[in-house]
C-alpha cells in the first residue's frame, strides 16, 4: 500500500476517533467531562446492527460458534461507513454483559480506509498491519477470513440500496489469496471520509433507558435479566444530561402499572468523564436514600443500568460505574469486599 494512502487512513481513524468519543457538547449543568470542548458539535445519530463472532459455549453444545448481531449507535450522515467503524472495533465489555457467552471481533489489526455506495455496490476499503503475505496466511490459520468477510457483507446489507458488497484489504480484492502474484487490484479508488453533520435545532434523539421489571426475561444461561429498555425521547443538544435524568426520574405511572420500577433507587448522577477509550460514570446516594432491604439485585440493577445508559452512545474498551467515589460497590454491597476507589489515573 502507498505510504500516502496509509498516512491519510491514520489521519482519518484519529479525526473519527476523537469525534467518536466527543459526541456532542453538553452544557455545564449535565457535568460532563469531556478533553477538548472545542470539538463536541453534536451530531444525528441512529442505531443499527453489525455482526460479530460469538465463540462457541463450552457448557452449550446447542449452542455454536457463529456471527451474531449486536447494536451499535452511530452518525447517520453516512450511514455504511459508521457502522463499518463500529464493525473495526470490534466487541466491547456491554456485548456480553446479559450472559456468558463471549463475542469477539472476527479482525486481526485491521482499519478502515473508506466506506460508500456507489451504483448500489457498498464499495469498502481495509488495510492491514502485516504485511500482504502474513495478513492472508494468519485469516487462514484462524479460520476467521470467512467471518471477516461474512460480517463485513451481512453488516453492509442492512442498509437500503446496497445490493452487492465489494471488499478489499490493503488494495487487493482477492485478500485471502495466497499467492501474491496472482491477486487482483482492488476495483474501485477509496472514498474520503464523510464530513460531520452539526446536529439540527430542535432535533430529538430517540434512546433508552432501563428499569426494573417484575417479570424481565432470562439471558442465554437462564439467569434474569436486571434491567430492562424502555424507549425515551431526548433532546439532541443535552442528549447526556437528559438521558440521566428521565432515569434518574425512572418508570412512568403506566409503566408502574405493569411492573416497572426504578433501577436507581434514589442515586443521583453526577458526572460522565471520558479518557481515551474509558468512560467512568459518577453517581451518588444521597442523605435518605439507599438501596432496598432484602434486594441483593438493587446494587447491579443500578450499574447495569447507568451503564447502558452510556454504552447506547459511545464505544468504549471499558465503562466504569461509580457510586459515592466506589468502584466495586456492588461487590461491597453483595460480598462485603473492601471499597475500591475509582481508578480515574488509568
Amino acid at each position: 500500500m502507498p505510504d500516502e494512502m496509509v498516512d491519510e487512513m491514520k489521519r482519518r481513524k484519529l479525526i473519527l476517533s476523537i469525534l467518536a468519543f466527543l459526541l456532542c457538547a453538553a452544557p455545564a449543568s449535565a457535568q460532563t467531562h469531556l478533553s477538548d470542548p472545542s470539538l463536541t458539535t453534536a451530531k444525528k445519530t441512529r442505531v443499527v446492527r453489525i455482526y460479530l463472532y460469538r465463540q462457541a459455549n463450552e457448557n452449550r453444545p446447542e449452542i455454536p460458534g457463529r456471527l451474531v448481531a449486536v447494536r451499535r449507535r452511530i452518525f447517520d450522515y453516512e450511514p455504511l461507513y459508521g457502522a463499518m467503524q463500529a464493525l473495526v472495533t470490534g466487541a466491547v465489555e456491554g456485548d456480553s454483559k446479559y450472559g456468558k457467552d463471549v463475542v469477539v471481533s472476527p479482525f486481526y489489526d485491521v482499519d478502515l480506509i473508506s466506506a460508500r455506495v456507489k451504483n448500489q455496490t457498498a464499495e469498502i476499503s481495509f488495510t492491514h498491519r502485516l504485511d500482504q503475505e502474513e495478513a492472508p496466511r494468519r485469516w487462514e490459520e484462524d479460520l476467521l477470513y470467512s467471518h471477516f468477510t461474512e460480517a463485513v457483507t451481512r453488516t453492509a446489507r442492512e442498509f437500503k440500496g446496497v445490493k452487492n458488497v465489494s471488499i478489499c484489504v490493503n488494495g487487493i480484492k482477492d485478500y485471502t489469496n495466497l499467492n501474491r502474484a496472482t491477486q487482483t487490484k482492488c476495483p474501485f479508488e477509496p472514498s474520503p471520509a464523510p464530513p460531520p453533520r452539526p446536529v439540527e435545532p430542535g432535533e430529538m434523539w430517540k434512546i433508552e433507558i432501563e428499569l426494573n421489571k417484575t417479570d424481565a426475561p432470562t439471558t442465554v444461561d437462564g439467569t434474569r435479566r436486571l434491567t430492562v429498555p424502555v424507549k425515551r425521547l431526548v433532546r439532541a443538544a443535552d442528549y447526556i444530561n437528559e438521558t440521566y435524568k428521565l432515569l434518574i426520574a425512572g418508570e412512568t405511572a403506566a409503566e408502574r402499572e405493569i411492573g416497572y420500577s426504578t433501577s436507581t433507587f434514589g442515586a443521583r448522577f453526577v458526572s460522565l468523564r471520558v479518557k481515551g477509550a474509558k468512560a467512568i460514570v459518577h453517581f451518588t446516594m444521597p442523605p435518605g436514600a439507599k438501596f432496598p432491604a432484602g434486594d441483593k439485585d438493587a446494587p447491579s440493577a443500578l450499574r447495569s443500568a447507568a451503564y447502558s445508559a452510556v454504552f447506547q452512545f459511545f464505544v468504549f474498551d471499558k465503562i466504569e460505574v461509580c457510586l459515592d467515589g466506589v468502584s466495586n460497590f456492588v461487590e461491597v454491597a453483595e460480598k462485603g469486599a473492601p471499597p475500591r476507589p475509582c481508578e480515574e489515573s488509568e
